[in-house]
């Protein structure tokens, strides 16, 4: 990946000599705001004036500034086309792509493949929790559902699908959608789960096609952990869901063996070949782990793979921060309350 750094004060230079990844990752040009800087060079790299950017194949600007605010503005007023991360993103976007080459021991470049297949993109909204947010992107072969038992939710860009299920409370009335979608889409193959606080800005078939490989589940992995345990005990450490419920959780799949370090997978956004016989199971054992213990469906989900023997593909992606979708809810709010 080809990187400019914006920052040529302590937080850039500290940056660039303890987080860049200088195996797979090349910083082509360094620039700051700071006149003096410009035409010089730091560490036999080129520093440039910032509208200057456009005129370099990057493939990300890398804000590392205590002013990153205001010139993540400025990048964008000026029209930077490369992706624009701060220091925290890059660094989730390393771990991501190391889990990744761990997967599939490999670190060759991604090859491109076209996914052109029908799919339905579906969410499940209930009672009051979320807002529903409309797509940004459509093309043909792309369908956007949602579930809801809200009547006051209406969107004249998703196909709205109001239920009246009353047998099961709002929250496992949401997670049994997400789920199921074999049973909530049977008419078909290939479904693209989205939780609510996300808003599709892309052609998520461009994702697919990127990263599915022979399984019929991808997933995103978690961007800073691979443990369940340690999912559980940030939970736990966040106040959210019940402390009780989550320790008898991994206590019994400690008693069964479930290894640490076993891998974390973002249950925010699932792609499933739905009626595909092992996703029908992996999802009814999902279910049961849910009914059983808590209701943070993260958890469960790498126990339920590996009860089964099932590894499904990932990306290198951060779920958090992509091009096919926006997180509407805030950073760090969205992110300790999926």
């Amino acid at each position: 990946m080809k990187v400019i750094i914006f920052g040529l004060g302590n937080t850039g230079k500290t940056f660039f000599k303890t987080r860049i990844d200088r195996n797979l990752d090349k910083v082509i040009a360094f620039t700051d705001n700071n006149d003096k800087f410009w035409n010089t060079t730091y560490e036999d790299i080129s520093v440039i004036p910032p509208n200057e950017i456009y005129k370099y194949e990057c493939d990300c600007v890398v804000v590392a500034s205590v002013y990153a605010e205001e010139i993540i503005t400025q990048l964008n007023d000026i029209g930077i086309k490369a992706e624009i991360l701060r220091p925290e993103d890059y660094v989730r976007y390393l771990y991501t792509r190391e889990r990744y080459s761990e997967a599939y021991s490999t670190k060759e470049i991604i090859k491109k493949k076209i996914f052109d297949d029908e799919i339905v993109v579906y969410t499940a909204i209930t009672g009051n929790y979320d807002n529903l947010n409309d797509p940004c992107y459509f093309a043909p072969g792309i369908r956007y559902v949602c579930f809801t038992n809200n009547r006051e939710i209406k969107s004249d860009k998703w196909e709205m699908n109001y239920i009246s299920d009353t047998s099961l409370d709002d929250i496992h009335l949401a997670r049994h959608i997400k789920f199921f979608p074999n049973k909530y889409l049977k008419e078909c193959d290939t479904s693209v789960w989205v939780d609510g606080k996300f808003q599709v800005i892309g052609d998520i078939r461009e994702y697919i096609g990127v990263f599915q490989k022979d399984k019929p589940m991808l997933c995103f992995p978690h961007f800073e952990r691979k443990c369940l345990y340690d999912e559980a005990a940030k939970l736990i450490s966040y106040g959210i869901g019940i402390k009780k419920d989550i320790i008898d959780q991994i206590t019994y799949y400690n008693s069964q063996g479930y290894p640490i370090d076993n891998g974390l997978i973002e249950t925010g956004c699932i792609i499933r070949k739905h009626n595909d016989s092992t996703v029908i199971n992996l999802m009814n054992d999902w279910w049961t782990e849910l009914k059983r213990f808590s209701y943070r469906d993260q958890i469960s989900l790498p126990y339920v793979c590996w009860k089964n023997d099932f590894i499904p593909d990932i990306s290198d992606q951060n779920l958090y921060k992509n091009k096919w979708l926006l997180c509407t809810r805030g950073y760090s709010k969205a992110m300790t309350n999926h």
